[in-house]
């Protein structure tokens, strides 16, 4: 009977040790930057301070939403006094989905065929960007601005003719930032 019990519990264990290594893994990244000055920056649109970019809407049937236009500034009330003259840069921090060769993808949105164009001036902003300059922090009115629209992912059919893509849903997707001061 020992042995039976023993066999049991055994093969017990063995199932829920297999259960255990099934478990769901991910990735964490972690960002920083070693400087003499900080900036507490945040997202500002129409001079709202806030952490979601209205863009706005488009008909599946079109290649592209109107941009909308966005800011990273100090927050209210905040300066970037002690960082003046000094270089800046920001680099985009994308989860392991959310950004292509394209720009950052509608990760948890209900809408196929879309996604999101990020570009700080006439540079693009995807996989293949890395860290973007944002020149000298002025003496006041820092405020680097960037845009962003959703933009159909579609084809072609071949004949040069564009193949559109996107199907009616939520366009959502999110990115994490990093202002660097040299």
């Amino acid at each position: 009977m020992k042995n039976k019990l023993l066999v049991s519990a055994s093969a017990v264990a063995i199932m829920l040790g297999s259960l255990s290594v099934q478990a769901n893994t991910g990735t964490v990244y972690f960002y920083g930057a070693v400087t003499d000055a900080t900036c507490d920056l945040t997202p500002v649109q129409d001079g709202v301070e806030s952490d979601r970019i209205d863009l706005g809407t488009m008909a599946p049937s079109d290649l592209m939403a109107p941009a909308v236009n966005f800011t990273i500034e100090p927050k209210s009330g905040g300066t970037c006094d002690a960082l003046t003259g000094m270089d800046a840069e920001i680099d985009w921090v994308f989860g392991s989905n959310g950004l292509g060769d394209k720009g950052l993808a509608n990760t948890t949105g209900s809408a196929t065929g879309v996604h999101i164009g990020l570009a700080y001036g006439a540079t693009a902003i995807s996989q293949n960007t890395g860290v973007v300059s944002l020149g000298t922090v002025p003496a006041t009115g820092f405020a680097p601005e960037f845009t962003a629209q959703m933009l159909n992912t579609s084809g072609d059919d071949g004949n040069g003719d564009p193949v559109v893509n996107a199907t009616a849903g939520s366009v959502k997707s999110d990115v994490s930032f990093a202002v660097i001061y040299k």
